[in-house]
């Protein structure tokens, strides 16, 4: 991104984030105001209208050249509620979640079950607009497929939308509240 400017890095670089925080206008939380602001930024920054591909494809190519300090970055351990377990979560969005599981689901077996025996990575695919979770611990496998209604094959199961990890959160709370 060292092609653009610094006059216009901050336009820039609020246009990254809203199409992060959005999920390229695919998260389910994306609002008329994002789409606003984007074009206004984008606009105002003279980038071209394939800006946000270009943006995610290099994205991309800068987790595939060094995944696993990318997992690591983005991976958390959460207890959710009504469960008496932590779970090692990692989350990556990328453009093409299945290139990226096929390369590395090894890796990030190994690298995730050493935080904890319970783990699952979670990868947002932009393109299509689902996620695909990877996960060989069959205990977060029923977990998983209870609450998000999943179906495993060999360790990977294809939601039919984009799944952030603080909605799952939220969805087991919303179990939790719908129990008592």
């Amino acid at each position: 991104m060292n092609c653009w400017s610094q006059s216009w890095i901050g336009e820039i670089k609020g246009v990254d984030r809203i199409i992060d925080n959005t999920l390229n206008f695919k998260a389910n939380l994306t609002s008329k105001r994002d789409h606003q602001a984007y074009g206004l930024l984008k606009q105002h920054a003279k980038l071209a209208d394939n800006w946000a591909e270009i943006y995610l494809m290099e994205y991309q190519t800068q987790i595939m050249q060094n995944f696993s300090h990318a997992l690591q970055t983005d991976t958390k351990r959460i207890t959710y509620p009504s469960y008496d377990f932590e779970i090692a979560i990692g989350q990556l969005a990328v453009l093409d979640a299945a290139a990226l599981i096929e390369k590395y689901k090894s890796l990030a077996a190994t690298q995730l079950s050493a935080l904890n025996d319970n783990w699952y990575l979670n990868v947002l695919d932009l393109e299509h607009g689902v996620s695909y979770f990877y996960t060989t611990d069959t205990v977060t496998q029923k977990l998983l497929s209870r609450l998000l209604g999943l179906s495993f094959t060999n360790g990977i199961a294809i939601a039919d939308r984009l799944w952030l990890r603080k909605e799952i959160y939220k969805k087991v709370l919303h179990e939790k509240n719908r129990s008592k």
